[in-house]
């Protein structure tokens, strides 16, 4: 079974950035979701959860995981995936899931960036102020319980310069995967 760690953070903590310089090995189920025909079956049930601000059910993950166009390398990604125990369960049905890099963000820090990225997510429904807010205390609410799922837990700050939290990312994948 192909290896994979999994990127975690609240909306807005930089996590599509920090992963860049490995875009090619990201999964991103929920832009994936995004992508999919809004008067389908599927996506009639992610337009559901995201206008609810609730995360995907495990049984909707996994229909979405059995028609990702996963990319071929012996080690991947997850960006944002899993949400919680049994969404772990689900992506380990794919790939070996052992590690969690979790993005932190200082509050105020955060919430600039939450407000600036207002603009970059105009293409979503699910990204106004008060909806990136909702969608922060449901991750902050459900990560305590998602660490003790993983085998090794690694945290990077991006309250700051965001060239450090990524240079500390790539740091944390040499070790893993190059030495």
């Amino acid at each position: 079974m192909k290896e994979s760690i999994s990127v975690l953070g609240p909306p807005a903590c930089g996590k599509n950035r920090i992963v860049e310089p490995y875009k090619e090995r990201v999964i991103q189920v929920g832009e994936f979701a995004h992508s999919l025909p809004r008067d389908g079956e599927l996506g009639k049930r992610c337009m559901a959860c995201w206008q609810n601000n609730i995360p995907f059910d495990s049984d909707l993950l996994e229909r979405l995981l059995n028609i990702y166009p996963f990319p071929n390398f012996d080690w991947i990604i997850f960006n944002g995936t899993p949400r919680g125990a049994g969404d772990y369960d689900v992506v380990r049905k794919f790939y070996n899931l052992h590690t969690l890099i979790e993005i932190n963000v200082d509050y105020a820090v955060w919430m600039e960036r939450a407000k600036n990225s207002i603009n970059e997510r105009n293409h979503r429904k699910d990204s106004s102020l008060s909806q990136l807010m909702r969608r922060r205390d449901v991750y902050c609410s459900e990560i305590d319980s998602l660490r003790s799922c993983f085998n090794r837990v690694f945290v990077v700050d991006n309250s700051d310069k965001l060239e450090d939290a990524q240079q500390k990312f790539i740091n944390i994948i040499q070790e893993m995967f190059y030495s």
